[in-house]
């Protein structure tokens, strides 16, 4: 009903359903209006009846980039969000294709795709433990030929079981 998109559902360790999606940039609805920075914030829903119902059980605002955002499991089984990380440009305005808004005004964060970040879900589901930095593409590569960021987004992952039997 608020325009969500990309969604990524998980089975948890116990069994439960965990549901993430991406937010969207306005509300659709008065019970939307209320998260309408959504594209930027981390969500995640829990479901103990097999999909049935749902609670969302953490909710953390203007985090992320508004980017794809995945809800992904290690091989150990920690469940995580792996997504862009909310970044203010501060350097490289000159050679950079910056996008502006509808009134050409400059939009310097909240879009980046140049840094790539895992965040643990705690062992309640209901937080988030410290993010791991996994990609920096700008500080490991420079900017990108085209002028622009690398694009480290669309983090979509799948632990799989080889025939070695191991989890990977």
């Amino acid at each position: 009903a608020d325009g969500s998109g990309e969604s990524s559902l998980i089975r948890d360790l116990d069994g439960a359903l965990l549901f993430a999606c991406r937010g969207s940039r306005g509300p659709a609805t008065v019970e939307a209006s209320e998260s309408h920075t959504a594209v930027n914030d981390i969500r995640v829903w829990r479901s103990q009846d097999n999909g049935e119902t749902w609670e969302k059980t953490i909710h953390v605002r203007g985090l992320i980039s508004a980017a794809p955002i995945t809800l992904n499991r290690a091989a150990d089984g920690t469940p995580f969000i792996a997504a862009n990380l909310y970044q203010v440009f501060l350097e490289g305005l000159d050679r950079l294709k910056i996008p502006k808004d509808s009134q050409g005004r400059p939009v310097l964060g909240g879009r980046s795709r140049h840094t790539l970040g895992f965040w643990p879900l705690n062992q309640a589901r209901d937080g988030l433990e410290t993010p791991i930095l996994v990609r920096d593409s700008v500080a490991e590569f420079g900017l990108a030929p085209s002028g622009d960021f690398w694009a480290v987004d669309h983090p979509s992952a799948m632990t799989v079981q080889l025939a070695d039997s191991a989890w990977h």
